[in-house]
């Protein structure tokens, strides 16, 4: 039954296909070409852009025959007819009686229930039997041949009637070239081998003072002279096309009076030393020069004469702008004064630093870049305006004493670079992107800090600069690395919820440290503060700790089990057995505390211990330990009486600050410590 469907879909899709081929013919359209499909169909190109497919009848073995429609011309006019049994015909009549033309309604036609065919001339209200079975038969289609002959295209149906379609080519107009714009000097004139067809007649039209015309094969253009001051200098040239039916077509082509930009000709640089560079390593050709075509290639240039003499040095950059796709720029240690980077739209990176002598860098309203290095420079403002991607500023060794220096845009920063500077005032509200600010090395007294804009701040580094004694982070809940080393602050506020991994805080005057939730912290070094207790019982994920040169005597690191290297030399602490938990530790460095006894049996990985000038007592054995290695030290511990190390132990391990000898007592089994004059020394750290 599915099959009988699909069938009758067909047969009324070759119903409708005649009906729109007739149509056509009412219409003075014609056919353009007919395309063979290869698999029994073919698709008929009509010059209205409109196509129709039909499908072969000829082979209908293996389909169904199709009911006995075909058409008939009288006087000019298509009619819808029957054939029947005795090969005669009948126009099919609508319900008043009369003949039904092509070019109205349809007949439809359907299989019933009995699988004979049905037809409709009233849209499927009623229908009247046809008396055909549908069954295999002598063809599944309406047409059964195609062909061409004298420009007349002929549709033969499978009843052998024949319908005629005149042939015209297709409308269309080719100017003989590729170029989208055509530029012309003055007074010049272009010929071009144009390619026209199906049109009877036609007409150009042109800008003022352009002359067109076509000549045999040719199409001409010419272009006003020098002194038509009145002539247009650009326009568009059109060749409107008519085809005998009444169709028209268009093709236009823009032209120019002026100089091509993007024709290739040679680039003048001025400077010697930049020219040289780009003969270097972009002269495709060989000849000495760079021209546009090679200079479109040219998307990244690197040149550093910072460390050159002043003759190796660009002093200018005329011409630079001719390389159209530059992406990344790093021309350092040049000698000019001024560089505009606004041409470059696809730059992404510009590296100018170390060039003292400039001192205007024009780059507002550049939307490509990305990164500015301007370090080093004679620079003292920048207009930043319009520079929606740059996210990352180098701006170091400028002399700068503030963020003012940026006097347009920056709000999309995300990172500032600006060391060895001398900041006084670090006012962040204009960056609220801002993720990452390194201004190590300042210097100067910083007097005034506001972050509270800076919600994305990951990563902040100062050092080397004076800054309030009081610093407060906690509007900053993304900071995840600060190092504040030799700043002078007495304290800081972190955020409550905290996202620290790193924090370096060394060399300030801190007497207290809040790290209360600093769960992802890793690395803490507070060296050289002034703290007594600290707390780290919230720090679990801490593996690296440098707590040197403060006064604690109270160190809590329960939970801490991930360290694995630990400093905490010149502090009063006095029990060592906190570390036995880090059975990860590699490294424990508490020399200068007050330590009685240690015991590292418990830490397996230990390969560096520093115990000197503290008040180990009794015996210490390290024989267990085959990790520990020359960075023992265990000198200045005058009340220690035995020590104990393996033999692998005496031929590696050194007694620091003490002249004495590990020896290997093959006969006894001992470990012999003796002095310089042989003495057995019982004592190692007497």
């Amino acid at each position: 039954m599915e099959a009988l469907e699909d069938f009758q879909e067909q047969v009324q899709g070759d119903i409708t296909s005649l009906q729109d081929i007739v149509e056509k013919l009412g219409s003075s359209v014609t056919v353009n070409n007919v395309v063979d499909n290869g698999d029994g169909s073919w698709t008929i190109n009509f010059s209205d852009g409109t196509s129709v497919t039909i499908r072969n009848g000829q082979d209908g073995e293996d389909g169904l025959t199709p009911p006995s429609i075909t058409v008939v011309e009288e006087d000019g006019t298509y009619y819808w007819a029957y054939e029947n049994a005795d090969g005669s015909t009948d126009f099919i009549l609508d319900d008043d009686g009369n003949r039904m033309p092509v070019t109205g309604e349809a007949p439809r036609v359907r299989i019933n229930d009995e699988g004979y065919w049905e037809i409709s001339t009233d849209g499927g209200q009623t229908w009247e039997n046809t008396n055909v079975k549908a069954e295999g038969g002598d063809g599944d289609s309406f047409f059964s041949d195609v062909y061409v002959e004298d420009g007349i295209f002929c549709l033969v149906l499978a009843d052998g009637t024949v319908i005629e379609v005149p042939m015209t080519a297709e409308l269309a107009f080719d100017f003989g070239t590729d170029e989208a714009v055509l530029y012309f000097s003055a007074g010049e004139s272009k010929t071009f081998k144009y390619v026209m067809s199906g049109a009877e007649t036609y007409t150009i039209t042109k800008p003022d003072g352009w002359r067109v015309s076509i000549e045999g094969e040719g199409l001409v253009i010419t272009a006003p002279a020098a002194e038509n001051t009145f002539a247009e200098t650009e326009g568009v040239i059109s060749v409107i096309l008519f085809a005998a039916n009444g169709q028209s077509f268009l093709a236009e082509m823009p032209v120019v009076l002026g100089e091509d930009p993007d024709a290739v000709k040679v680039i003048d640089f001025p400077d010697a030393n930049l020219k040289a560079y780009l003969v270097e390593n972009y002269d495709l050709n060989g000849d000495g020069e760079i021209d546009t075509g090679e200079a479109a290639q040219i998307t990244d240039i690197t040149l550093n004469t910072a460390y050159s003499t002043d003759d190796k040095k660009v002093k200018d950059v005329t011409g630079l702008d001719r390389l159209v796709n530059l992406e990344m720029l790093s021309l350092q240690g040049g000698l000019y004064t001024e560089i505009d980077l606004t041409p470059f739209a696809k730059l992404k990176s510009a590296n100018v630093k170390i060039s003292k002598n400039l001192a205007i860098v024009k780059i507002a309203g550049n939307a490509s870049i990305t990164e500015l290095d301007v370090t080093n420079t004679g620079i003292n403002e920048l207009d930043l305006t319009g520079c929606v991607s740059l996210t990352t500023l180098t701006c170091g060794s400028l002399g700068l004493t503030s963020f003012d220096f940026i006097v347009g845009g920056g709000e999309s920063l995300q990172v500032i670079n600006s060391t060895f500077n001398s900041l006084s005032s670090l006012d962040m509200k204009r960056f609220p992107n801002l993720t990452n600010l390194d201004i190590q090395y300042n210097d100067g007294d910083i007097v005034s800090v506001d972050f509270s804009a800076n919600q994305k701040l990951n990563s902040l580094a100062i050092s080397n600069s004076i800054m309030p004694v009081d610093l407060d982070l906690s509007a900053c809940p993304d900071l995840g690395y600060v190092k504040l080393t030799s700043c002078g602050i007495t304290s800081l506020l972190l955020p409550q919820v905290s996202n620290l991994s790193t924090l370096e805080i060394g060399s300030n005057e801190l007497s207290e440290l809040n790290l209360k939730g600093a769960s992802k912290l890793s690395r803490l070094l507070c060296n050289s503060n002034n703290l007594t207790s600290l707390d780290l019982s919230s720090c679990a994920m801490l593996t690296y700790l440098d707590v040197r040169n403060n006064s604690l005597t109270d160190l809590n690191i329960d939970g801490c089990t991930a360290i694995t290297y630990f400093s905490g030399d010149n502090n009063q602490l006095s029990d060592a057995s906190i570390f036995y938990q880090c059975g990860e530790i590699t490294h424990i460095s508490l020399p200068g505390n007050n330590i009685t006894s240690f015991d590292p049996s418990n830490l397996p990985m230990l390969g560096a211990l520093d115990l000197a000038d503290n008040d180990l007592k009794g015996t210490l054995d390290i024989s267990t330990m085959p990790d520990l290695n020359m960075q023992t030290d265990v000198t200045g511990n005058p009340s220690l009486e035995k020590l104990y190390i393996s033999e692998s132990q005496a031929t590696a391990l050194r007694m620091p600050f003490f002249n004495v000898q590990i020896k290997w007592d093959e006969e006894t089994t001992e470990v012999l410590i003796v002095d310089e004059n042989g003495e057995v020394i019982p004592n190692p750290g007497a």
